[in-house]
Formats: structure tokens, sequence, C-alpha cells
């Protein structure tokens, strides 16, 4: 089978292309062991397209900013490689910019189309424009079948279609697997003596950036071993400060990794937002993964991890927290991972769904 997947190059302040990151990267990448698959990568932030070659998938990059006839020239670059490739599935996967693309090319070359709408895009700003809010529930309405990540994602976008299947944002075992904690930190230059907590990703306005601040004013007037290690870009105008942070910035995949391992207690600390409410966190099976002790949020049912070891509390209640985390510090639950989230597991299961689907539409 050909698939064609049509996506961004950049989510979550990860690049496709160096970072190979997440499920535009894997998902193709592991498609292609057993199909015929190419990527189109719109790029919002650099102008220099690249093409980049992972086991037999190719990525290729091109430009949408910067002048205004900037889409409609990925339009076309999209149709030229359409027409070359003779695509027997596009999957779009991300914004109603990337959806409507996906859906006109499969239209003029007989493709079956799937959208992958991986986040509740009616709070993203391009539908701030009524033109573009009005075309999400048409698309998804057209598409062959909806890919979601979450279960929260798939309540909502059932509505405008029935044939929605859920897969979550997952893990690479190869690079997240549990690891010596003292050993990490030696690596990592952090004392052996910290009472560490680790939250990694972006800091965004699903961060709940109020209450971290206030848990970790408090742990460290109790004591001072008390540090806070985030490594991930800062999206927000209000940053975290304090003796207690340590902030890495950016790093690579194979860093966050070690960041995790050199925890006591990984966070997932979301605030209870429209956008938390359908998220699914690669950082939570990532947590799951290295084995370490995790706290999160009850939002996007995150609660239903607490069999692998997952300790809950309700958004916003600083106090629950604060308990939490003393408690995990004498007496740590270590968590269990979720092989049902490793990213083979998700390709697999989303292949099944698209060839379950055209074979019901065929018959």
């Amino acid at each position: 089978m050909k698939l064609l997947i049509i996506g961004k190059r950049f989510y979550t302040n990860r690049d496709l292309i160096a970072d190979q990151f997440g499920r535009q990267f894997h998902l193709p990448k592991i498609w292609s062991e057993t199909n015929d698959v190419k990527v189109i990568a719109f790029d919002y932030y650099t102008r220099e397209p690249e093409k980049t070659v992972s086991g037999a998938c190719t990525f290729n990059t091109v430009n949408i900013r910067g002048r205004l006839t900037a889409p409609i020239s990925a339009f076309f670059y999209c149709r030229k490689t359409a027409k070359e490739f003779h695509p027997d599935v596009i999957i779009s996967s991300g914004d109603v910019v990337t959806g409507l693309i996906g859906c006109r090319l499969a239209v003029v070359n007989n493709a079956a189309w799937f959208y992958d709408v991986y986040d509740d895009y009616r709070y993203f700003s391009l539908s701030r424009y009524t033109g573009l809010s009005y075309l999400l529930p048409k698309l998804c309405s057209r598409a062959r079948g909806l890919i979601t990540a979450s279960v929260g994602l798939k309540h909502l976008y059932a509505a405008w279609n029935s044939r929605v299947m859920v897969a979550e944002n997952g893990y690479d075992p190869t690079v997240f697997y549990p690891g010596d904690k003292l050993t990490t930190r030696k690596r990592l230059l952090l004392n052996a003596d910290y009472k560490l907590l680790v939250f990694t990703g972006s800091i965004d306005e699903r961060f709940d950036i109020k209450l971290v601040g206030k848990v970790m004013d408090t742990l460290y007037s109790y004591d001072s071993s008390y540090r806070l290690l985030h490594a991930g870009a800062t999206n927000t105008s209000s940053e975290l400060s304090g003796e207690w942070l340590i902030s890495l910035g950016s790093v690579s995949q194979g860093t966050v990794a070690d960041v995790i391992r050199a925890a006591d207690i990984c966070l997932a600390p979301y605030a209870s937002t429209p956008l938390s409410a359908t998220c699914s966190p690669c950082k939570l099976a990532e947590y799951m993964a290295c084995g370490q002790a995790v706290i999160a949020a009850d939002v996007a049912n995150l609660s239903r991890y607490r069999s692998f070891g997952v300790q809950i509390y309700a958004p916003g209640n600083t106090e629950q927290v604060v308990n939490l985390i003393q408690h995990q510090i004498t007496d740590p639950t270590l968590c269990k991972p979720n092989h049902a989230l490793t990213w083979s597991d998700i390709a697999e299961s989303c292949l099944d769904f698209i060839e379950g689907t055209l074979s019901a539409k065929s018959t």
C-alpha cells in the first residue's frame, strides 16, 4: 500500500527532522517497513526545504510561511508529489490547512483520505478565522476515517464521523527505559543528594505554572535540597523562577530520557483547560517506560494510569501535590511501562484501522 502523509515539521517545539520526534515521525517510519511511505511536512518557521530518509521512509519539508503565496505553493508541491507517487491512502496529520490540502489531493488522485486530528483544533489560532473554524466539522465528516490522540478527542470528533479510532502519543522503547539514577545524575552534573522533581516538555498554556511555583516554594521552605529540573521550551510570558529551578531548555530525545532517569519523581502538572482536557502527553508514556515515580493531574482521563502506578491529584490542588511528593520521596511507587503505548503497537493499530475501513467500504 502507498501512503502519503501530510503533516507539520514542528510540534510542541520539536523538529520532525532534527529531533525525530512524535507521531508524525514514528508512525510513518514504522509503516514504511511494510508499505511505500512518503511524508510532506509543512514548515511554519524556517524557509529552506529539507529532505531526509529514515529507514524506508522519505521526509520532505516545504515552507508554508513567509509570503502570501506560500500555502498555494505548498499545495502545488503536494499535488505534484501525489501525481508522481500515486498514493492509495493520504493521511493529513494536523490543523485545518493540512486537512483541507489532504482532502483535496485525495479527490484529485482518487485516494482514500484519513484525518489524524491529534488536538482540539477549535482552540488553535487558525480557528479565529470564521471560515477555517467552519471547515473543521466539514473536513471530519468527509474523511474515510478519523485517527485521534485521546478518548476525549474521539468523543469530540465522533459527532462528525462515526469511524474513529484512538492512537495515543507513545514512546520509543529503544530510547526510554529504566536506568541507574546516580550514574545518570553524574552524567548530567547533578547533585546526588537533590530531591529531584522533573518535568519534560514545553511549558505552555496547559502547564499549571502557578501551582508548580507554589508547590516548589513550599517544599523548598521545608527542605532546601528540593529541585525542579525542567527540560523543554517555555512558551508562556510568566516563567518559573526560584532557587529551586534547574532549566536545561530544549535538549535531544536521548537527554530527555536521561533527565527522566535522574528523577526522584516525574511530574505532569496540567491545569484544567480545554486543551488539556483532550491531551495525550508523550511524557507520561516516557515517564512510565523509565520506571519512575509519577504524579499527574487528573485531566484527559489520565487517572486510568493508576493501575500502572501513576499518582493522581485534582487539578489546582497545591496541598494534595505537596503531600503526594513528600510521600513519594520517602516511599516511592515506581511505575510499570504501558507496552500498548510503544510506537510500534500504535502504528500497527492504525494500519489495522485503515485497512479494515478500506475493506468495509469495498464490500
